[in-house]
């Protein structure tokens, strides 16, 4: 496999494009923005196929989960590249392996501009299963101590939120497969 660390990898970038992308002379190093974020993460070394692999397989994940439910998708390419919830939903992955490492400000960070980008909030602290589907997500709302398990589907305005009255658990607990129709409002632990 060809990554950043290999000088192959860096011989081939500067064949194709003319850069190797390296850094060197003042050119832009999108590899060193990555090696930097999984040096964060803690997936540096050894750990970086590990975690690319982790990546490669969670976008197909949410590609395959939105090609499933959304009968107006016409291709992965259309999917990865144009559905904010696919976009929510990776940013949300990475500020959640921030936050298990106690990077609280990057992951509040991430958190922060992803809901900037899509309209869709998900804090780094809940807990999220497989192959959520986040359809239309404008307006969608995840609290920080909410458990949504794997297989479901959220419609746009949906609120997975608190009363205000509680503390610790305070958001709701959904199952596996659950379906939350649009604008619908779901408060409180359960």
């Amino acid at each position: 496999k060809q990554t950043c660390y290999d000088g192959e990898g860096k011989q081939k970038r500067k064949a194709a494009t003319g850069n190797d992308f390296s850094g060197e002379g003042g050119s832009f190093s999108p590899c060193f923005l990555m090696n930097l974020f999984f040096e964060l993460c803690g997936w540096a070394g050894d750990g970086w196929t590990q975690a690319t692999d982790a990546i490669r397989e969670e976008i197909r994940e949410n590609v395959a989960a939105v090609r499933e439910r959304d009968p107006a998708a016409k291709s992965d390419v259309e999917v990865l590249m144009l559905y904010s919830g696919v976009h929510a939903l990776l940013a949300y992955r990475v500020a959640h392996k921030l936050y298990l490492g106690k990077r609280y400000f990057s992951a509040r960070a991430i958190s922060q501009m992803a809901r900037f980008c899509t309209g869709i909030e998900i804090p780094p602290g809940a807990t999220i299963g497989h192959s959520l589907f986040i359809d239309h997500g404008s307006g969608v709302v995840i609290g920080e101590t909410c458990e949504i398990g794997d297989h479901c589907t959220l419609y746009q305005g949906v609120t997975l939120g608190g009363t205000g009255k509680d503390t610790g658990k305070r958001h709701p607990t959904l199952g596996n497969n659950v379906m939350i129709g649009a604008g619908a409002k779901v408060l409180g632990p359960f």
